[in-house]
């Protein structure tokens, strides 16, 4: 079910955050969200979320730090109980994607992303009804 489902939210604008945030909420999804990657990684190592949407542009450390650093937190789970990462980015391009997921990104949003889209995305990685 959903309600189990914990989906953390890191991006530095807020407005993206609420949006994400409310969409996920009204899915029955645990949401929580916060601006920066150190207190995504604090929250990350307390909470536990199965899947994160993580900003590529952020101060002072940015998306693709976050990345590695989570998937260095997951090294020794069983891909099972890997934290799923989508990152979400403006750049658009294939090589961005392509990087992103060479850098261990489960998948990757463009954004404005619509909301129909991001839901498929995390019903993708978490399951869904």
């Amino acid at each position: 079910m959903n309600r189990e489902k914990r989906i953390l939210i890191v991006d530095d604008l807020s407005v993206q955050r609420a949006f994400f945030g409310k969409s996920l909420a009204k899915q029955g999804y645990q949401v929580r969200g916060v601006s920066d990657g150190m207190a995504a990684l604090n929250v990350q190592e307390e909470w536990g979320a199965h899947l994160i949407l993580l900003d590529v542009v952020m101060a002072p450390m940015n998306g693709f730090d976050v990345l590695r650093k989570i998937k260095a937190m997951d090294r020794d789970k069983s891909e099972q109980d890997k934290t799923k990462i989508i990152m979400c980015s403006v750049k658009g391009g294939k090589v961005d994607e392509l990087w992103a997921k060479n850098q261990g990104a489960d998948d990757y949003l463009v954004k404005p992303v619509a909301e129909e889209d991001m839901m498929k995305m995390v019903k993708k990685w978490l399951g869904g009804e």
